[in-house]
């Protein structure tokens, strides 16, 4: 999945209870200084201050599910959470375990995160089962299943809206980028018809024309031979200035393949998409772009939906005999790769295309993908 930022009012939220947390203790510190004789005291404020560093830990900045850092960082937080309860069963320590799971929503899928608010529910019914009366041990837990319910609920669907508009933005810029393509096209399938029939009728009247006038030159005599050669020469000419037209228009017939990948990746935020294309390249061959088009396409949408990447790299060059797509990422990976529709399609088109596609994935460092298609035409 694609990382993200956890929003702030979570971040305000979390502060906010951290500091509701301490107050009432600052309180009974302030009001019965010897207090501080306690042992007990001492760790509350480890646990206490820890507890927050490891929220930044866990949500400061681009977070992404299954992160081992930021999980690493969450379990640190729940440990101080049910630390602060065991040490103060009675305190409002209790209610630092429901930012706990609203974090969860952002860094764990969603079966995770329900595990982890099981498995801090049993810890804390452990802990108040045994510093709690029966009756009270009860009603905490009850109490704090119903806030915890209510964090992951709001946690996962904070994430589920943020995922949706990334996605939301992915798939407008996939949209943007095959219109524009789809304009380029039409603009240059429109060229090529107009530079054919400039050739084609006007060309040929006009070479006609040429014909006829050369013999009339030789056919005619004084002034009206005159008329006749300069008539000739204007028909010569003007066939000249069609023919240039048309070699014009032919050579301007190119795709701009690099405009119409530039706006496709740039509607993805995560992961970061290094994208390398010649600014030279230019394809006449309609159905060739359209194919490196969606080639990029698919791996982009792969990498977004399943890599869990940081950074995705794509190269488009020429080589001798074709144009060559590489990307590759540094994801999770997977160690045993079967391709989905996504993918089998792709290598479909290519091959319909006289093309090939290589696929391999390395777990822990990423995948990689190398598409060729044959080159039957293309111009700088």
């Amino acid at each position: 999945m694609p990382s993200r930022r956890v929003p702030w009012p979570l971040h305000v939220a979390t502060v906010v209870t951290w500091l509701g947390v301490g107050f009432p203790a600052l309180a009974v510190l302030l009001g019965n200084p010897a207090a501080l004789s306690d042992p007990r005291w001492p760790l509350r404020a480890v646990l206490y201050f820890a507890w927050l560093g490891s929220c930044l830990g866990a949500t400061w900045g681009e977070v992404r599910w299954d992160d081992r850092r930021r999980l690493a960082w969450l379990v640190v937080q729940l440990v101080c959470s049910l630390g602060l309860v065991w040490t103060a069963p009675r305190s409002s320590a209790v209610i630092l375990l429901f930012p706990v799971l609203g974090e969860a929503a952002f860094l764990l899928s969603s079966r995770r995160a329900v595990l982890l608010g099981v498995a801090q529910t049993a810890a804390l019914a452990a802990i108040a089962g045994v510093a709690l009366p029966a009756v009270e041990a009860v009603v905490t837990v009850v109490c704090v299943v119903g806030g915890e319910i209510f964090a992951l609920g709001a946690g996962s669907l904070a994430a589920g809206e943020r995922r949706a508009r990334e996605e939301a933005a992915r798939v407008n810029a996939e949209l943007q980028a095959t219109q524009g393509l789809l304009a380029q096209s039409v603009r240059e399938s429109e060229r090529v018809r107009i530079s054919r029939d400039l050739h084609d009728t006007l060309g040929h009247h006009l070479t006609a024309l040429s014909v006829n006038l050369e013999v009339a030159s030789h056919l005619t005599e004084g002034k009206a031979a005159e008329h006749v050669t300069q008539a000739h020469a204007i028909a010569k000419r003007l066939l000249a200035d069609v023919r240039e037209v048309v070699s014009a228009m032919h050579e301007s017939g190119a795709v701009d393949l690099g405009a119409a990948l530039a706006l496709l990746v740039s509607g993805v935020p995560q992961p970061a998409i290094h994208l390398a294309v010649p600014a030279e390249l230019r394809l006449r061959d309609a159905a060739l772009v359209h194919a490196v088009f969606r080639c990029v396409q698919e791996i982009v949408t792969n990498t977004v939906r399943h890599a869990q990447a940081r950074n995705l790299w794509i190269e488009i060059r020429r080589e001798p005999g074709g144009i060559a797509v590489e990307a590759r990422d540094d994801g999770r990976g997977a160690p045993a790769y079967r391709p989905g529709q996504g993918l089998t399609g792709m290598g479909e088109r290519l091959q319909e295309l006289g093309g090939s596609l290589v696929v391999a994935s390395h777990p822990g460092r990423g995948f990689e993908v190398r598409a060729l298609l044959p080159l039957a035409e293309a111009s700088s």
